[in-house]
């Protein structure tokens, strides 16, 4: 599955309707099915990272599940990929809002929660066994291809009855490109700010599951050192029974 190939020239941009327009990236919903496509363009520098990720067996079916194929040009250049659209209700981010906080209340003014949510009550929520797990794929196959996903955060997490999964395919990186230390590099403070933006992230989402944050990952080595404190820290290693939110 991970391996299918959507043809660009193929798609009718007719049945779709633009969700999101940044510079490099844009998201196309389709009108009437419960499909997601994100575009590169043809200049974007990390548009063959998916690919690469794919072939290296970062990505599979059990960390996006939602995940249709790759879409190609003719020419066989990446151009973007497919994806099943999910529920608003199992995007981490909603998933952790607190009722009648400020950011909730915001979100019921402008629309973007219906008051009948507002009342409801998901069957989605936050699970610190799934985050124990995720972790430990996402960083386990870190030290086995040199990549990272550097978008560990609360709006590209979501929740099915079977675990954490991503949004987002495209945020990998090479450890090169992540754990730059060449000063002289033009984009090194670009990749700093990345590695530090993601060790925010990841400290948010661990502290609001409940458990310690041992300490920032800014060395490949660290990641090892990473997952074998954050269990320490914890009593993971005792103690692996549920603590759901």
């Amino acid at each position: 599955m991970m391996n299918n190939i959507i043809l660009f020239e193929d798609i009718n941009f007719d049945d779709l309707v633009l969700y999101s327009d940044k510079k490099d990236r844009k998201i196309f919903f389709h009108k009437s099915e419960p499909l997601a496509y994100k575009f590169f363009s043809d200049d974007w520098e990390f548009a063959n990272q998916l690919e690469i990720a794919i072939k290296n067996g970062y990505y599979d079916k059990e960390l996006v599940p939602n995940f249709i194929g790759l879409i190609k040009d003719k020419k066989g250049l990446d151009k973007g990929y497919l994806c099943y659209r999910v529920n608003k209700e199992q995007i981490l981010e909603n998933c952790l809002l607190k009722k009648f906080s400020l950011s909730y209340f915001k979100k019921l003014i402008n629309g973007s929660i219906k008051l009948t949510d507002f009342f409801s009550r998901s069957r989605y929520k936050p699970n610190s066994d799934y985050l124990i797990k995720f972790l430990d794929i996402v960083f386990s196959r870190s030290q086995k291809t040199q990549m990272l996903f550097i978008e560990v955060d609360l709006p590209n997490l979501w929740i099915s009855n079977k675990g954490y999964h991503i949004f987002d395919l495209d945020a990998i990186r090479s450890f090169n490109w992540v754990f730059c230390q060449n000063k002289n590099d033009p984009e090194y403070i670009r990749k700093i700010i990345n590695k530090k933006n993601f060790n925010r992230d990841l400290r948010k989402i661990i502290e609001l599951h409940g458990f310690k944050f041992p300490f920032e990952i800014n060395y490949p080595e660290d990641i090892e050192k990473f997952l074998s404190k954050f269990r320490k820290e914890n009593n993971l290693q005792i103690n692996e029974r549920s603590r759901n939110i």
